[in-house]
């Protein structure tokens, strides 16, 4: 049970009602192949929205000789680039099956358009569990076919392609070098294991919605990054819905896998391509959440103090404002980049940001004494709580 409600609430909208009222809609709307196809084209202009900008940002960047993976990457819309590759990563997939397999020119060229864009995009937010998902996505998929050879081929040459990108090279060697300080690997572990100790004592509820931070604080031994969720998909659900949950999930997960399977082999051809792409998604939702958090985002409903400023954030650590748990920026090509304290540059849990030199925004309070500096208004003529 969540300590704090008002955060519970904002979580349970995020994890439950947007996605139900999301599907309820996509159900009613994709009534034949030809519909589906145009929703897929749909992805595709909202997948272009969102590349092209975070392309230009990183490849300015690279020109520039100011691109640094081993921090946190350029982003330019999300704050963090990671939150790009959650989103198109899911479309791209999609979108392959329909372009190995779509019955029309039409789905074809779509299809070709959002994997050719979107892959680029995705190797240029340097998101290592998005390369991990496009890597398992693609060997199912190549598999299916009947010129796997070939096609397994392709795979290889388009991930030597990748690594001719700037810094990509870079990045996956930080996860091969244990050494690294920027290696993800190691402190994943370490959090797995305190989420493991916590939900030993606590294995019915989990911790709650909202309530994670907290709820590991006694099973640290030693761990010392404040996480707001277990950077694991399994891990969320148990951790913030409980065993029930978990289960429910599981069941979704296993319901779906099968629907999608039966579709693929026993569907009529229109529909075909687009079962082998729910299969897919699948795929690479589980696979990336292996090593990062589901698809909720805490600053949905960011936590307070218990009768406190709700423009504050309590972590186990002390208070953060408002301003740096929506992860500031610092201006310059790197756009989204966190002064971060041992953190892997890809979380995006609003923790331990120190403060940046001049941030875009800044915490309520400090904006309102700023105010009253300027203003020279008596002291006490303004409440700041």
């Amino acid at each position: 049970m969540s300590s704090d409600h008002r955060a519970a609430l904002g979580l349970y909208r995020a994890y439950f009602l947007e996605p139900a009222a999301f599907f309820y809609v996509l159900v009613a709307v994709v009534t034949t192949p030809r519909r589906a196809s145009l929703i897929l084209a749909g992805f595709g202009l909202a997948l272009t929205a969102l590349a092209i900008p975070n392309i230009e940002v990183t490849l300015k960047a690279a020109q520039n000789h100011t691109l640094n993976v081993a921090g946190t990457p350029p982003v330019a819309i999300y704050t963090v680039s990671n939150a790009v590759a959650l989103f198109e990563v899911p479309v791209i997939v999609v979108a392959a099956a329909v372009m190995l397999y779509g019955t029309t020119w039409f789905e074809r060229a779509i299809g070709a358009f959002i994997v050719g864009l979107g892959t680029l995009s995705v190797l240029l937010t340097f998101s290592r569990g998005a390369y991990l998902a496009l890597f398992v996505a693609a060997i199912v998929l190549a598999l299916t076919h009947r010129l796997r050879i070939v096609l397994l081929v392709l795979v290889v040459v388009v991930i030597a392609a990748a690594l001719r990108l700037p810094g990509v090279t870079k990045r996956i060697a930080q996860e091969l070098n244990l050494s690294d300080p920027r290696n993800s690997l190691f402190p994943r572990f370490q959090l797995w294991g305190v989420t493991m100790r916590m939900l030993a004592h606590h294995p019915i509820f989990g911790s709650g919605l909202s309530g994670f931070a907290s709820a590991i604080n006694p099973y640290r031994n030693g761990y010392a990054e404040l996480q707001i969720y277990p950077h694991n998909i399994l891990l969320n659900f148990w951790t913030e819905t409980g065993l029930l949950g978990l289960v429910a999930f599981g069941w979704l997960m296993v319901k779906t896998v099968i629907a999608t399977l039966a579709g693929w082999l026993h569907g009529s051809s229109g529909w075909r391509p687009y079962q082998l792409g729910v299969l897919l998604f699948v795929v690479a939702v589980l696979a990336h959440g292996l090593v990062d958090r589901g698809e909720g985002d805490a600053r949905l409903a960011p936590r307070s103090r218990a009768g406190g400023d709700p423009g504050v954030v309590e972590t186990p650590g002390g208070v953060l404002d408002e301003a740096h748990a929506a992860a500031p920026f610092e201006k310059g090509a790197n756009r989204g980049v966190v002064a971060d304290v041992g953190r892997d540059p890809e979380d995006q849990d609003p923790v331990r940001i120190e403060p940046l030199e001049q941030p875009l925004r800044i915490g309520i309070r400090k904006h309102v004494e700023a105010l009253l500096q300027q203003e020279e208004l008596p002291a006490g003529e303004v409440a700041l709580g």
